[in-house]
């Protein structure tokens, strides 16, 4: 049986490629740290270090029109290559997506025996993600619920009054400051970054951290204007 995949926001089918094995799972693993401790009779001490490993896919990918397989082939190379949504998921499991770093294509096998297979790799993030993710508009001091696994790192888009103020966001009890801004406002908590309706770079700006967001109930209210508060939690699954 051949079976399709999701990636870069085309289904493989459309360009004429399946999956002709079965796709194996990777465990999402984090990195342990073993620490020998001299006369401890259980061994060495396990530390968690908080990291993950990035994970990866090989795939074998049959294409269907072996007449034009060079054709075939440059255009998957493209699609697989300029990537501009970089979610991959797979038909039988839609709900969550793996965050695809970049693709290896390694070479076509067997084109003479009407069995043209393109081996690939698919380089991941270590977690597992929501496939379809949207802005939520809030109001102060709002209850945000976030069921990830681990912390989150939330983008978040402010609609600001034209004078220039001062505006406080506070999650947890945890602050970020931002001096003199206005009309709008994006912080990106995944590429540690802070932009202008220019998309021009304000980090500057800030005092404090980065929003996070833990699993649960997170409390986040502000001080200062703003028109519309809009935030993208970004929900991270280990499986």
């Amino acid at each position: 049986m051949i079976n399709s995949f999701w990636f870069n926001g085309r289904n493989s089918f459309s360009f004429g490629i399946g999956i002709i094995d079965k796709v194996d799972y990777p465990v999402i693993q984090e990195e342990i740290e073993l620490i020998p401790v001299e006369g401890r009779r259980k061994g060495s001490l396990t530390r968690k270090t908080g990291n993950y490993k990035d994970i990866q896919f090989d795939l074998n990918l049959k294409i269907f029109d072996i007449k034009r397989y060079k054709d075939r082939q440059r255009e998957v190379n493209l699609w697989l290559n300029n990537i501009k949504d970089n979610r991959l998921f797979f038909d039988d499991y839609r709900e969550k997506c793996y965050k695809v770093k970049n693709v290896i294509c390694d070479k076509i096998s067997d084109e003479k025996h009407a069995n043209a297979v393109l081996e690939t790799t698919f380089n991941c993030e270590p977690f597992l993600y929501k496939t379809e993710e949207y802005w939520e508009t809030i109001t102060n001091n709002y209850d945000l619920f976030y069921k990830g696994d681990l912390e989150g790192s939330p983008n978040i888009k402010l609609t600001l009054p034209s004078s220039n103020q001062n505006i406080s966001i506070i999650i947890n009890g945890e602050e970020l400051q931002l001096k003199s801004v206005n009309d709008y406002v994006y912080i990106d908590s995944e590429l540690i970054e802070i932009l202008d309706k220019n998309n021009q770079s304000i980090s500057k700006k800030m005092i404090g951290d980065f929003p996070v967001l833990k699993n649960g109930y997170n409390k986040i209210s502000w001080a200062g204007t703003i028109n519309k508060f809009e935030i993208l939690s970004n929900t991270i699954f280990v499986g």
